[in-house]
């Protein structure tokens, strides 16, 4: 795993949406695609990311619901992490940072897929 980098195990199927679509139809978009995120990109680049907890969690909390702009549920701006980035290293910062899903990019600053802790946890399951 110490030698293992981001673009060897992220999701390359990245689901990118823009800000003002309904929420609702993002989860479903989300769900229909068995994705765990989506992002907004302006020029290839991530500037917001929301998570199917995100909407679980401020859907529920909200009398509207998942009524709305999937603006309303982002998190921007975005943590990403580079394509050649050790996954030990980036273990650290997800846990530093409280998060599960991040952005990978090219050296370009270009989205090339999505790390996320199932996928580290499949990796690291490959070992044992």
């Amino acid at each position: 795993m110490e030698n293992t980098t981001c673009q060897t195990i992220m999701t390359r199927t990245v689901l990118a949406r823009p800000p003002e679509m309904p929420a609702r139809a993002v989860a479903r978009a989300m769900l229909e695609r068995g994705l765990g995120s989506m992002l907004t990109i302006d020029d290839g680049r991530p500037t917001g990311i929301v998570t199917e907890w995100d909407l679980a969690i401020k859907g529920a909390t909200r009398p509207e619901g998942l009524e709305g702009p999937v603006a309303d549920f982002l998190t921007s701006p975005v943590t990403c992490v580079p394509q050649s980035g050790m996954v030990y290293k980036v273990i650290l910062h997800l846990r530093q940072k409280g998060i599960r899903h991040v952005p990978v990019l090219d050296d370009a600053g270009r989205i090339q897929g999505v790390l996320t802790f199932s996928d580290i946890i499949r990796r690291a399951a490959a070992f044992v």
